[in-house]
């Protein structure tokens, strides 16, 4: 086995295609076990706003080891969490979940399922003048959380205070005076006006094109990662070159008759 793992597996894992072994991540580059390095334009399907372990979640965390990760036992920082989120989302009641919890619950009409897209393009939770019944959110807050207008709808949990420090952390320069989204938007616009027609749908911070798996592995080659959905995301640390570098390679990629 680990002779087939080292940075890029062309054979990938139980037919699933091309496997990426990430070591390390910074910002926006992937480090391979190879040694390779990776520009990243999938950023965990765009929950990565700030990029990959971004420097000022790096004390926030540490002032949390030392208490212990403590899954299990309420602490204050989870309920500065829900005091947050739930500025953002007044009349429901808001509480940790697990995932067996997630997966258990009933569904009920009209819920709005944001596990994949919560704080992906904007801080936004709610169209405007929408209060659906529940709320399922996880995105780029990496922990899942569940809002209800009818009150608590599973038992009380509590998740890794580390992991909940990250959340709480994120949060907060999301709602500030440093939000990545119009760094991320300016992005994702110059890159969409490169690529013109070869634009499929565009968000506030990523962009859709058509991408198979041949394409996906030539971009790979050229040090790119993009996500097989055509998806491209973009973040804080993305810099103008590396964003023109990735137009350019991708055109003329369609050029040559790989699409």
């Amino acid at each position: 086995m680990l002779g087939m793992v080292s940075g890029f597996c062309p054979a990938g894992i139980a037919g699933c295609g091309p496997v990426v072994v990430v070591k390390r991540a910074k910002g926006s580059r992937l480090h391979t076990l190879d040694g390779c390095i990776l520009h990243d334009f999938w950023l965990d399907a765009g929950r990565l706003p700030f990029g990959h372990a971004p420097a000022f979640l790096g004390q926030i965390q540490k002032n949390h080891v030392s208490t212990g990760s403590l899954a299990g036992y309420p602490q204050p920082v989870h309920f500065r969490l829900l005091a947050r989120l739930a500025r953002l989302l007044p009349g429901y009641t808001l509480q940790f979940a697990d995932r067996a919890d997630m997966a258990g619950l009933e569904p009920v009409p009209h819920e709005l399922d944001l596990t994949r897209t919560a704080f992906t393009d904007s801080s936004r939770l709610l169209p405007e003048n929408e209060h659906p019944p529940r709320i399922r959110l996880n995105g780029a807050l990496g922990l899942d959380v569940i809002a209800s207008r009818t009150g608590l709808e599973v038992g009380w949990y509590w998740p890794d205070a580390i992991l909940t420090a990250r959340a709480l952390g994120l949060l907060t320069r999301m709602l500030g005076p440093h939000a990545p989204w119009a760094s991320c938007a300016e992005r994702a616009d110059r890159f969409a006006r490169s690529m013109g027609t070869a634009v499929r749908e565009r968000r506030s911070a990523s962009v859709r094109i058509v991408m198979d798996e041949q394409l996906r592995a030539s971009l790979l080659a050229e040090g790119l990662y993009a996500g097989g959905d055509g998806w491209i995301y973009f973040c804080t640390e993305h810099d103008l070159r590396t964003v023109d570098r990735l137009s350019r390679t991708l055109l003329h990629l369609k050029e040559t008759g790989i699409s």
